[in-house]
C-alpha cells in the first residue's frame, strides 16, 4: 500500500493533456482525438528540450512599428548562464555581392545589438532553457538583414535573415489564421501557402494548444520546429508572428469569472511572445544598425508580467491591425476597449482598419450553449458598434473550427447598398481537425461558409486588400477584395 501510495503521486506528476498534438518520442501516449498525454515520469528518459549548442528556437515577433523594428527572439542552452548572447546584424543593402551570393561568409556587420533576458521559470530540468529579445530599431523599412547570433564567446550560430515591414503603401501577404496545434497538417497547410510568399503570419489563438499548463512546455517546441522549418519566405527569410491569445493559450474559456495570472511560469504564450514594447524612464534604446549609437528611443522589450494581451500594428501606410482579448486575459469592456478605442482614434486616417481575436461574434454554427451566446451578446454590445462607428474594414475570429466570411453587416443585418458594413471572416482552422458543426440555416448573413482546413492570404498593396482562402494541395475556396 505504502508503494503504490507513493509510486502514483511521482508516475503522474506534472501530467500534460493536450489536443491537436501528436507524439514525436517515447513518453508521450497518443490517444484518440490527436490527444496525447505525458507525466514528469513519462518524460523522464527523453533528452533536454533545449540541449547546449546553437540556440534551439530563433523567432521573430513584432511590435508596433514593423517597418523599424522587430524582436528577435532566441531560446539557448542554461548550461552557460554566464554568457550574454549578442546579435550580429547587416543589411543587405550594405553587403558584397559575394556576400549576399553566400551570406554565412559575412565577417563585417553593421551593429552588434546587446539582448534582454527574459525572466521565465521551467517546471523540469529537462525543460529548462534561457530565454532572450533584442529589440532591433532604428531599421529601414521594407529591407533585408542578416543576423547572427553569438551565444557563447566567439561561437556563432548560423546566418539568419529577416525582412522589415514597408513603411508606405508597397505590397505586403499576410497568412491570416488560428487553432493550429502540431499535427501533420499543420505543416502540409503551411507549406501549400508557399506558392503567396507570405511575408508575416497573424494567429488568432490555440496556437501550441499547451492549455496554459506548465508542463506542456514540449508541444510550443514541436510548434516552433513546424513554424521553422515550413514557414519561411521564397528568399528563405525568417517570417514573422503577431498573435492574439485563445482559450487553449490561456486555458481558461472567455469571461471565465476568474484572474489569469501571468508571471515567469506563463503562460507560454506570454512568455515566448513580445508583441509591444514598454515605455522605460531608466534604460536607454538598443544600437542603431545604422549609425552604430545609441538611439534616443525608451522604448523596451517587455518581461512577461508586462506582455498585454491587446496591442495593434501598423502594416502599412495604409493599413493598421489591432489584435484584441475576447475575455481571457483581459476584459472585452473597461481598460481593453478604451485602449481600442483611443487608438482608433488616433489612426482614424488610416483607410484599412483590421481587427483579429479568438472567439466568434458571429459563427455560421449552431448549438451554441446559453453561456456562449451570452457572450457573443456581450462582445456584440460593447464591440460592434465600435467597429462600426470607426469603419473597422474586416474582422479576423477563430475558435469554430470553419471557414466563413460574412457579407458586410451593420448591428447584425446585411448593410444596405451604399452603406459600409464590417465583413467578418474565419472561423479558425489552421491545422484543426474540422469541425463538423451543424450550420445556421438561415445563411443569408454569409457569402461562404467552409468545413476544411485552411489559411487566409491577404494581399496589401496601394490599391486595398485582397483576401483568399486556401486549403490543402493550394484550392482556393473563397477570395474577396477592398479597395481603399
Amino acid at each position: 500500500i505504502v508503494f503504490v501510495s507513493l509510486s502514483i503521486p511521482i508516475k503522474y506528476n506534472n501530467m500534460c493533456m493536450v489536443y491537436y498534438n501528436k507524439s514525436t518520442a517515447f513518453g508521450h501516449l497518443q490517444l484518440k482525438w490527436d490527444y496525447i498525454i505525458s507525466t514528469q515520469y513519462s518524460r523522464s528518459s527523453l533528452p533536454k528540450s533545449c540541449p547546449q549548442g546553437a540556440p534551439c528556437h530563433v523567432y521573430i515577433t513584432m511590435p508596433e512599428y514593423g517597418s523599424q523594428s522587430v524582436f528577435i527572439n532566441m531560446q539557448v542552452s542554461d548550461e552557460n548562464d554566464a554568457y550574454e548572447p549578442k546579435v550580429w546584424l547587416k543589411a543587405a543593402s550594405t553587403m558584397s555581392p559575394s556576400e549576399l551570393t553566400n551570406p554565412s561568409s559575412i565577417s563585417d556587420f553593421d551593429a552588434t545589438l546587446p539582448t534582454k533576458r527574459i525572466d521565465a521559470e521551467f517546471p523540469e530540468e529537462r525543460a529548462e532553457r534561457l530565454l532572450f529579445t533584442v529589440l532591433a530599431d532604428s531599421l529601414q523599412s521594407n529591407s533585408v538583414y542578416y543576423f547572427k547570433i553569438e551565444y557563447d564567446e566567439n561561437t556563432f550560430s548560423k546566418t539568419y535573415s529577416m525582412q522589415t515591414l514597408p513603411s508606405d503603401g508597397e505590397d505586403l501577404t499576410l497568412a491570416v489564421g488560428g487553432d493550429m496545434g502540431t499535427l501533420d497538417d499543420v505543416v502540409e497547410l503551411n507549406l501549400a501557402l508557399a506558392g503567396y510568399n507570405p511575408q508575416l503570419g497573424v494567429i488568432g489563438g490555440d496556437i501550441a494548444y499547451d492549455n496554459g499548463l506548465w508542463q506542456c512546455y514540449d508541444v510550443w517546441d514541436q510548434w516552433f520546429d513546424a513554424w521553422s522549418s515550413s514557414m519561411r519566405s521564397a528568399e528563405g527569410h525568417l517570417i514573422p508572428i503577431i498573435a492574439g491569445i485563445g482559450n487553449h493559450d490561456a486555458g481558461m474559456n472567455c469571461d471565465a469569472h476568474r484572474e489569469l495570472v501571468v508571471d515567469e511560469k506563463g503562460p507560454y504564450f506570454f512568455t515566448f511572445l513580445p508583441q509591444h514594447t514598454v515605455f522605460s524612464q531608466t534604460e536607454t534604446g538598443m544600437t542603431s544598425p545604422q549609425t552604430s549609437v545609441p538611439t534616443t528611443s525608451n522604448y523596451q522589450v517587455p518581461q512577461i508580467s508586462q506582455r498585454r494581451s491587446y496591442h495593434y500594428h501598423l502594416l502599412n501606410s495604409n493599413t493598421i491591425l489591432f489584435i484584441l482579448d475576447s475575455g481571457y486575459r483581459s476584459s472585452w469592456k473597461g481598460e481593453q476597449l478604451a485602449w481600442f478605442e483611443a487608438n482608433l482614434e488616433k489612426y482614424a486616417h488610416i483607410p484599412l482598419k483590421l481587427v483579429q481575436y479568438h472567439y466568434p461574434v458571429y459563427s455560421p454554427c449552431t448549438g451554441y450553449s446559453q453561456g456562449d451566446i451570452d457572450r457573443q451578446n456581450d462582445l456584440k454590445k460593447y464591440w460592434i458598434p465600435i467597429f462600426e462607428k470607426y469603419e473597422v474594414s474586416v474582422v479576423m475570429e477563430n475558435h469554430a473550427h470553419v471557414g466563413k466570411r460574412t457579407r458586410p453587416l451593420i448591428a447584425g443585418e446585411v448593410a444596405p447598398v451604399g452603406q459600409k458594413g464590417v465583413i467578418y471572416i474565419g472561423d479558425g482552422d489552421w491545422g484543426v481537425t474540422p469541425s463538423d458543426c451543424d450550420i445556421v440555416k438561415n445563411a443569408e448573413n454569409y457569402n461562404w461558409i467552409g468545413q476544411k482546413r485552411h489559411v487566409w492570404i491577404a494581399n496589401l498593396s496601394d490599391k486595398g486588400i485582397k483576401f483568399v482562402s486556401v486549403g490543402k494541395d493550394n484550392i482556393e475556396m473563397d477570395q474577396f477584395e477592398l479597395n481603399i
